[in-house]
């Protein structure tokens, strides 16, 4: 099996991060502030609980994965589900 390897640049990928994020908003179109991009450990922080966790459960977090940066978290995203959380 053959494999497709893209090389973007750093403008390239910050692009296709704010275009991920707003599909993660939900609107299809890009927020007025750009969305915070988190690293798992601050995703972490912010949603209180460990590392370990976090990569557990990313299937249900929303998680963009850049090539070459490992995984991002939209920190809006983080921030609905703390809002879900506290709200129930």
């Amino acid at each position: 099996m053959s494999e497709l390897v893209v090389v973007l640049s750093d403008a390239q990928l910050d692009a296709l991060a704010e275009r991920v994020a707003a599909r993660l908003n939900g609107n299809g179109h890009a927020a007025e502030e750009p969305d915070a991009l988190l690293t798992a450990r601050e995703a972490a922080q912010k949603l209180g609980q460990k590392l370990r966790w976090i990569y557990g459960h990313r299937a249900q977090l929303p998680v963009v994965e850049l090539p070459g940066r490992g995984l991002r978290f939209s920190e809006r995203g983080i921030e609905r589900l703390i809002k879900k959380r506290t709200t129930k």
